[in-house]
């Protein structure tokens, strides 16, 4: 006994569902997902699934596969463990990048006096200049 062919979906269906995903395609920030398409037609899991293996066996009349996986090119949102930690490294370079270069101007500030103060004391015409540490006993 052959296996029954599966129930043909309707094409008010069909319709439904190119709609709702050219409705996707206009909006960028809502999900790019089979279950967005069912949630916005109101059909069912099992539906939509019948409609895209449908569309498969005949892709020249509504194209649902081609604008579905057209819509999902853009930037996905999921990552894998591995960008992840990418990311997460990345995130972190950037810190301590930003980090290194505040420490950088501050280190500027400090030797642009030290040597204005050099300066200073050369054209004072002492020759003999004690250097100054935070490090000696009895500095706080």
């Amino acid at each position: 006994m052959p296996s029954p062919k599966p129930k043909q979906v309707s094409d008010d269906s069909m319709a439904r569902i190119r709609a709702a995903i050219q409705t996707l395609n206009d909006e960028p920030t809502t999900p790019r997902t089979k279950r967005e398409l069912q949630r916005r037609t109101g059909l069912s899991h099992d539906l939509v699934a019948r409609a895209f293996r449908q569309d498969d066996e005949y892709p020249e009349r509504w194209q649902l596969r081609r604008l579905f996986d057209a819509l999902s090119d853009g930037p996905s949102r999921r990552r894998t463990p591995e960008q992840a930690k990418t990311d997460k490294l990345q995130a972190l370079l950037e810190h301590r990048n930003a980090e290194n270069a505040a420490m950088r101007q501050q280190l500027d500030g400090a030797a642009s006096v030290i040597v204005a103060l050099e300066l200073q004391l050369g054209a004072m015409g002492n020759e003999k200049v004690v250097a100054i540490s935070s490090r000696r006993p009895g500095w706080r």
